[in-house]
Protein backbone atom coordinates (compact mmCIF):
# COMPACT_ATOMS: atom_id res chain seq x y z
CA UNK A 1 0.00 0.00 0.00
CA UNK A 2 2.80 2.36 0.93
CA UNK A 3 4.51 1.58 -2.35
CA UNK A 4 1.41 2.48 -4.37
CA UNK A 5 1.02 5.79 -2.58
CA UNK A 6 4.67 6.60 -3.23
CA UNK A 7 4.32 5.75 -6.92
CA UNK A 8 1.26 8.06 -7.15
CA UNK A 9 3.20 11.08 -5.90
CA UNK A 10 6.20 10.33 -8.04
CA UNK A 11 4.21 9.84 -11.25
CA UNK A 12 4.91 12.90 -13.59
CA UNK A 13 3.11 11.65 -16.67
CA UNK A 14 0.32 14.30 -16.36
CA UNK A 15 2.50 17.28 -15.40
CA UNK A 16 3.26 18.26 -18.97
CA UNK A 17 -0.39 18.78 -19.78
CA UNK A 18 -0.98 20.80 -16.60
CA UNK A 19 2.07 22.99 -17.14
CA UNK A 20 1.16 23.48 -20.81
CA UNK A 21 -2.36 24.56 -19.93
CA UNK A 22 -1.08 26.99 -17.32
CA UNK A 23 1.43 28.39 -19.81
CA UNK A 24 -1.25 28.93 -22.42
CA UNK A 25 -3.39 30.73 -19.85
CA UNK A 26 -0.52 33.06 -18.95
CA UNK A 27 0.19 33.79 -22.62
CA UNK A 28 -3.50 34.47 -23.30
CA UNK A 29 -3.71 36.74 -20.25
CA UNK A 30 -0.63 38.72 -21.30
CA UNK A 31 -1.79 38.95 -24.91
CA UNK A 32 -5.28 39.98 -23.88
CA UNK A 33 -3.95 42.65 -21.54
CA UNK A 34 -1.68 44.02 -24.29
CA UNK A 35 -4.47 44.13 -26.86
CA UNK A 36 -6.95 45.73 -24.49
CA UNK A 37 -4.40 48.24 -23.22
CA UNK A 38 -3.65 49.27 -26.80
CA UNK A 39 -7.36 49.79 -27.51
CA UNK A 40 -7.78 51.73 -24.25
CA UNK A 41 -4.80 53.98 -25.03
CA UNK A 42 -6.11 54.66 -28.54
CA UNK A 43 -9.56 55.58 -27.18
CA UNK A 44 -8.02 57.80 -24.51
CA UNK A 45 -5.96 59.68 -27.11
CA UNK A 46 -8.99 60.14 -29.36
CA UNK A 47 -11.05 61.35 -26.41
CA UNK A 48 -8.35 63.84 -25.38
CA UNK A 49 -8.10 65.31 -28.87
CA UNK A 50 -11.89 65.51 -29.22
CA UNK A 51 -12.30 67.15 -25.80
CA UNK A 52 -9.53 69.70 -26.50
CA UNK A 53 -11.11 70.67 -29.82
CA UNK A 54 -14.59 70.93 -28.29
CA UNK A 55 -13.32 73.11 -25.42
CA UNK A 56 -11.46 75.44 -27.80
CA UNK A 57 -14.68 75.96 -29.75
CA UNK A 58 -16.65 76.52 -26.54
CA UNK A 59 -14.38 79.09 -24.88
CA UNK A 60 -14.75 81.56 -27.76
CA UNK A 61 -18.54 81.24 -27.77
CA UNK A 62 -20.87 83.16 -25.48
CA UNK A 63 -20.72 82.31 -21.81
CA UNK A 64 -24.36 81.16 -21.74
CA UNK A 65 -23.93 78.89 -24.75
CA UNK A 66 -20.43 77.49 -24.31
CA UNK A 67 -21.37 74.31 -22.39
CA UNK A 68 -23.86 73.38 -25.11
CA UNK A 69 -21.24 74.03 -27.79
CA UNK A 70 -18.72 71.85 -25.97
CA UNK A 71 -21.17 68.97 -25.48
CA UNK A 72 -22.39 69.09 -29.09
CA UNK A 73 -18.87 69.14 -30.54
CA UNK A 74 -17.78 66.28 -28.30
CA UNK A 75 -20.84 64.23 -29.29
CA UNK A 76 -20.13 64.76 -32.98
CA UNK A 77 -16.52 63.63 -32.60
CA UNK A 78 -17.21 60.71 -30.23
CA UNK A 79 -20.92 59.80 -29.94
CA UNK A 80 -20.27 57.38 -27.05
CA UNK A 81 -18.33 59.89 -24.94
CA UNK A 82 -19.93 61.56 -21.94
CA UNK A 83 -19.14 65.03 -20.62
CA UNK A 84 -18.57 64.42 -16.91
CA UNK A 85 -17.52 67.89 -15.70
CA UNK A 86 -17.64 71.45 -17.01
CA UNK A 87 -16.69 74.81 -15.57
CA UNK A 88 -16.29 78.23 -17.12
CA UNK A 89 -14.41 80.92 -15.20
CA UNK A 90 -14.32 84.62 -16.04
CA UNK A 91 -10.88 85.93 -15.17
CA UNK A 92 -9.58 89.47 -15.25
CA UNK A 93 -7.64 88.86 -18.45
CA UNK A 94 -10.00 86.43 -20.18
CA UNK A 95 -12.09 83.29 -19.86
CA UNK A 96 -11.11 79.73 -18.93
CA UNK A 97 -13.02 76.52 -19.64
CA UNK A 98 -12.22 73.33 -17.72
CA UNK A 99 -13.85 70.03 -18.72
CA UNK A 100 -13.64 66.28 -18.24
CA UNK A 101 -15.08 63.45 -20.30
CA UNK A 102 -15.18 59.66 -20.29
CA UNK A 103 -15.99 56.83 -22.68
CA UNK A 104 -16.65 53.13 -22.05
CA UNK A 105 -14.25 50.78 -23.88
CA UNK A 106 -15.47 47.14 -24.03
CA UNK A 107 -12.86 44.52 -23.16
CA UNK A 108 -11.62 42.29 -25.95
CA UNK A 109 -9.53 39.22 -25.05
CA UNK A 110 -9.67 40.11 -21.38
CA UNK A 111 -13.39 39.33 -21.51
CA UNK A 112 -12.30 35.66 -21.41
CA UNK A 113 -10.97 36.34 -17.91
CA UNK A 114 -14.07 38.14 -16.67
CA UNK A 115 -13.08 41.72 -17.49
CA UNK A 116 -16.10 43.36 -19.10
CA UNK A 117 -15.06 46.95 -19.84
CA UNK A 118 -12.67 49.82 -19.21
CA UNK A 119 -13.22 53.55 -18.77
CA UNK A 120 -11.06 55.96 -20.76
CA UNK A 121 -11.04 59.49 -19.34
CA UNK A 122 -9.58 62.87 -20.30
CA UNK A 123 -9.44 66.40 -18.88
CA UNK A 124 -8.68 69.73 -20.50
CA UNK A 125 -8.31 73.39 -19.63
CA UNK A 126 -8.35 76.10 -22.29
CA UNK A 127 -8.01 79.88 -22.13
CA UNK A 128 -9.19 82.74 -24.32
CA UNK A 129 -7.90 86.28 -23.63
CA UNK A 130 -10.47 88.94 -22.88
CA UNK A 131 -11.50 91.26 -25.65
CA UNK A 132 -13.54 94.42 -25.27
CA UNK A 133 -17.06 93.98 -26.58
CA UNK A 134 -18.76 97.12 -25.24
CA UNK A 135 -17.48 100.56 -24.38
CA UNK A 136 -18.92 103.74 -22.87
CA UNK A 137 -17.18 107.11 -22.68
CA UNK A 138 -18.16 109.76 -20.14
CA UNK A 139 -16.78 113.28 -20.54
CA UNK A 140 -16.23 114.67 -17.04
CA UNK A 141 -14.58 118.07 -17.64
CA UNK A 142 -13.17 120.03 -20.54
CA UNK A 143 -11.35 123.35 -20.76
CA UNK A 144 -9.51 125.57 -23.20
CA UNK A 145 -10.14 128.11 -25.92
CA UNK A 146 -9.85 125.49 -28.65
CA UNK A 147 -12.78 123.30 -29.58
CA UNK A 148 -12.02 119.61 -29.19
CA UNK A 149 -13.46 116.26 -30.22
CA UNK A 150 -12.64 112.91 -28.68
CA UNK A 151 -13.28 109.74 -30.66
CA UNK A 152 -13.11 106.05 -29.75
CA UNK A 153 -12.21 104.27 -32.99
CA UNK A 154 -12.26 100.58 -33.88
CA UNK A 155 -9.93 99.26 -36.56
CA UNK A 156 -11.74 96.47 -38.39
CA UNK A 157 -10.10 93.28 -39.70
CA UNK A 158 -10.20 94.72 -43.24
CA UNK A 159 -8.23 97.77 -42.06
CA UNK A 160 -11.16 100.21 -42.16
CA UNK A 161 -11.70 102.48 -39.16
CA UNK A 162 -15.06 103.11 -37.54
CA UNK A 163 -15.86 105.76 -34.95
CA UNK A 164 -17.79 104.22 -32.06
CA UNK A 165 -18.15 107.17 -29.66
CA UNK A 166 -17.71 110.91 -30.10
CA UNK A 167 -17.30 113.50 -27.32
CA UNK A 168 -17.38 117.20 -28.26
CA UNK A 169 -16.26 120.25 -26.34
CA UNK A 170 -17.30 123.67 -27.70
CA UNK A 171 -15.95 126.89 -26.15
CA UNK A 172 -18.58 129.26 -24.77
CA UNK A 173 -16.67 131.40 -22.23
CA UNK A 174 -13.04 132.51 -22.30
CA UNK A 175 -12.98 133.43 -18.63
CA UNK A 176 -10.33 131.73 -16.58
CA UNK A 177 -6.60 132.10 -16.47
CA UNK A 178 -4.11 130.11 -18.50
CA UNK A 179 -6.49 130.08 -21.47
CA UNK A 180 -8.70 127.64 -19.59
CA UNK A 181 -12.14 128.79 -20.68
CA UNK A 182 -15.27 126.70 -20.37
CA UNK A 183 -17.78 125.32 -22.81
CA UNK A 184 -20.45 122.77 -23.55
CA UNK A 185 -19.83 119.03 -23.53
CA UNK A 186 -21.71 116.33 -25.40
CA UNK A 187 -21.11 112.58 -25.77
CA UNK A 188 -22.79 110.57 -28.50
CA UNK A 189 -23.96 107.97 -27.87
CA UNK A 190 -24.00 108.26 -24.08
CA UNK A 191 -24.78 104.57 -23.56
CA UNK A 192 -22.53 101.55 -23.95
CA UNK A 193 -21.74 100.77 -27.56
CA UNK A 194 -21.22 97.34 -29.10
CA UNK A 195 -17.64 97.23 -30.37
CA UNK A 196 -17.89 94.32 -32.81
CA UNK A 197 -14.91 92.55 -34.34
CA UNK A 198 -11.70 94.57 -34.33
CA UNK A 199 -7.96 94.29 -34.54
CA UNK A 200 -7.25 97.47 -32.54
CA UNK A 201 -9.03 100.16 -30.54
CA UNK A 202 -7.70 103.68 -30.35
CA UNK A 203 -8.60 107.07 -28.87
CA UNK A 204 -8.16 110.18 -30.95
CA UNK A 205 -8.46 113.83 -29.96
CA UNK A 206 -8.93 116.43 -32.68
CA UNK A 207 -8.20 120.03 -31.67
CA UNK A 208 -9.36 123.04 -33.69
CA UNK A 209 -6.79 125.63 -32.62
CA UNK A 210 -8.24 128.91 -31.44
CA UNK A 211 -7.60 131.77 -33.85
CA UNK A 212 -6.03 129.83 -36.73
CA UNK A 213 -8.71 127.15 -37.09
CA UNK A 214 -5.97 124.63 -37.77
CA UNK A 215 -6.91 121.05 -36.95
CA UNK A 216 -4.42 118.94 -35.03
CA UNK A 217 -4.97 115.28 -34.18
CA UNK A 218 -3.56 113.36 -31.26
CA UNK A 219 -3.82 109.57 -31.16
CA UNK A 220 -3.27 107.12 -28.31
CA UNK A 221 -1.44 104.73 -30.63
CA UNK A 222 0.97 107.36 -31.96
CA UNK A 223 4.27 106.82 -30.07
CA UNK A 224 5.36 110.42 -30.63
CA UNK A 225 2.21 111.70 -28.86
CA UNK A 226 1.70 109.14 -26.11
CA UNK A 227 2.97 111.51 -23.43
CA UNK A 228 -0.08 113.74 -24.02
CA UNK A 229 -2.33 111.10 -22.43
CA UNK A 230 -2.80 110.45 -18.70
CA UNK A 231 -4.27 107.18 -17.42
CA UNK A 232 -5.52 107.12 -13.82
CA UNK A 233 -3.50 110.25 -13.09
CA UNK A 234 -0.22 108.98 -14.55
CA UNK A 235 1.30 110.43 -17.68
CA UNK A 236 2.26 107.87 -20.29
CA UNK A 237 5.86 108.01 -21.46
CA UNK A 238 6.91 109.00 -24.94
CA UNK A 239 7.32 106.14 -27.40
CA UNK A 240 4.37 104.05 -26.21
CA UNK A 241 2.01 102.71 -28.85
CA UNK A 242 -1.03 102.25 -26.68
CA UNK A 243 -4.33 101.12 -28.08
CA UNK A 244 -7.37 101.61 -25.90
CA UNK A 245 -7.56 97.89 -25.17
CA UNK A 246 -4.00 97.97 -23.80
CA UNK A 247 -4.86 100.37 -20.97
CA UNK A 248 -8.39 99.23 -20.12
CA UNK A 249 -8.80 96.28 -17.74
CA UNK A 250 -12.03 94.41 -18.36
CA UNK A 251 -14.91 95.37 -16.11
CA UNK A 252 -13.24 98.50 -14.71
CA UNK A 253 -13.68 102.23 -15.14
CA UNK A 254 -10.49 104.07 -15.99
CA UNK A 255 -9.97 107.82 -15.77
CA UNK A 256 -8.15 109.55 -18.60
CA UNK A 257 -6.99 113.07 -19.28
CA UNK A 258 -5.54 114.64 -22.40
CA UNK A 259 -3.42 117.74 -22.93
CA UNK A 260 -2.98 119.24 -26.37
CA UNK A 261 -0.13 121.58 -25.51
CA UNK A 262 3.46 120.68 -26.30
CA UNK A 263 4.66 122.81 -23.38
CA UNK A 264 5.51 120.93 -20.21
CA UNK A 265 4.28 123.83 -18.10
CA UNK A 266 0.76 123.12 -19.35
CA UNK A 267 0.76 119.44 -18.39
CA UNK A 268 -0.47 120.09 -14.86
CA UNK A 269 -3.72 121.49 -16.27
CA UNK A 270 -4.93 118.96 -18.83
CA UNK A 271 -7.76 119.95 -21.16
CA UNK A 272 -10.12 116.98 -21.38
CA UNK A 273 -11.01 114.62 -18.57
CA UNK A 274 -12.99 111.52 -19.44
CA UNK A 275 -13.81 108.12 -18.09
CA UNK A 276 -13.97 104.91 -20.10
CA UNK A 277 -15.99 101.92 -18.95
CA UNK A 278 -15.67 98.61 -20.81
CA UNK A 279 -17.06 95.09 -20.62
CA UNK A 280 -15.29 92.16 -22.21
CA UNK A 281 -16.09 89.00 -24.06
CA UNK A 282 -13.41 86.74 -25.49
CA UNK A 283 -11.38 86.87 -28.64
CA UNK A 284 -12.38 84.85 -31.70
CA UNK A 285 -8.92 84.40 -33.15
CA UNK A 286 -7.57 80.86 -32.95
CA UNK A 287 -4.08 82.28 -32.45
CA UNK A 288 -5.18 83.86 -29.17
CA UNK A 289 -6.87 80.79 -27.69
CA UNK A 290 -4.65 78.14 -26.13
CA UNK A 291 -4.71 74.88 -24.20
CA UNK A 292 -3.37 75.21 -20.66
CA UNK A 293 -3.30 71.48 -19.88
Amino acid sequence: MKLEIRRFFLDASGNVAIIASLGISVVLLASGAAVDYGRLAAQRNELQQSLDAAALAAVVDTRDNSKKVLANNLAKAMPDAELTAYKRSSLKDGDKVSASAAVIVPASLMALFGKGEYVASATTEVFAPGKIDRVRLSLKQAFGWSNKTLRVIAVRPDGKQQTLVTADYVLTDKKGGHMRGTGTMKVSPATKVEVGDYTALRVEMEVVEYGSGKKVKYASDNPSQSNHLWVNGRQLPTGVKSGLDAVLPCGEKISHAWEDSALKKDWDVQDMFFEVDVTCGVGKSGEEVRILR
